[in-house]
């Protein structure tokens, strides 16, 4: 499904067995978590990321890296910024700042 609210609906109408998503999102649908129960809460992960292949130097990534954090980049994004991030700068993200990602998925991959 696409978009946190329509999440939250399917699974409190029960039309989904299980959605995963932000807890503040869940606390602001459900305060008195009436409709909903969170069965798991994982570490807050960031929020959208880019990635660049390691097929390319890595010379060639941090130019990349570098161009879309400078000023004209950041303005170039403007408007996916304000539409995923509320308008927030991007920032340079970190592989380890996903590691355990995966982990939170494990039911939608088959491993209960």
């Amino acid at each position: 499904m696409h978009g946190w609210k329509r999440i939250f609906n399917g699974v409190a109408s029960h039309d989904c067995m299980i959605g995963i998503g932000p807890r503040l999102t869940v606390h602001h649908l459900d305060p008195d978590q009436q409709r909903v129960t969170i069965l798991k809460k994982s570490p807050h992960y960031p929020n959208q990321a880019f990635t660049i292949s390691a097929k390319l130097p890595k010379s060639v990534r941090a130019t990349i890296v570098r161009a879309l954090l400078s000023p004209a980049g950041q303005k170039a994004m403007i408007r996916l910024r304000k539409r995923f991030s509320h308008g927030r700068r991007l920032v340079a993200g970190h592989a380890a700042d996903y590691e355990s990602v995966d982990q939170s998925l494990d039911a939608q991959w088959g491993a209960v």
